[in-house]
């Protein structure tokens, strides 16, 4: 029984040093892209409503409301997510055809974010992309953006946020 495990506990052990290996490396990144959000949020949307999808850093950092897309700390966006799932899964039981997307709608985040009275979006706008098309609403108006290389241990070679301001704001000269 010994001699069957030996290659999975030596990948275990593998596995286990790369990630000793890059884990400064990925604090790092924390602190270059989350940290870095939750600064600007705090410095300049104190007190105000943010929609993002990585909510960590910015909550624990900045002193906002947040609309959580990917739908963790907001219910709205979590019931939302449990219906396209239920839908997929009725598609895929009808038709054969598998979908693995549980991304909202435009009109889902639009109106959600709506709702909320929300000021700024920071996205990790890839994950928004379904079928070459954005799912983010064609309202938002990108004022921003940041790419990052990730390491070995992340599934895309590229980290790519963006900011989009959800309202027009009125200067006073």
């Amino acid at each position: 029984p010994g001699s069957t495990l030996f290659p999975y506990t030596t990948l275990f052990r593998c596995r286990g040093w790369l990630k000793m290996k890059v884990a400064p490396l990925e604090t790092r990144r924390i602190f270059e892209q989350q940290y870095q959000m939750a600064r600007f949020l705090d410095r300049y949307y104190t007190g105000r409503v943010v929609a993002a999808n990585d909510i960590g850093a910015i909550n624990y950092y900045a002193d906002i409301e947040t609309v959580d897309l990917w739908g963790l700390g907001s219910n709205e966006v979590a019931k939302k997510r449990i219906e396209i799932r239920k839908d997929n899964f009725r598609i895929q039981e009808n038709t054969g055809t598998k979908k693995d997307t549980f991304v909202l709608s435009k009109e889902d985040i639009a109106g959600i974010t709506r709702e909320k009275n929300t000021d700024i979006a920071l996205v990790y706008d890839e994950i928004y992309r379904v079928d070459g098309e954005s799912r983010l609403p064609d309202s938002w108006v990108p004022v921003g953006r940041s790419e990052e290389h990730t390491s070995e241990l992340q599934s895309h070679s590229f980290i790519s946020y963006a900011v989009f301001c959800l309202k027009k704001k009125i200067f006073f000269f």
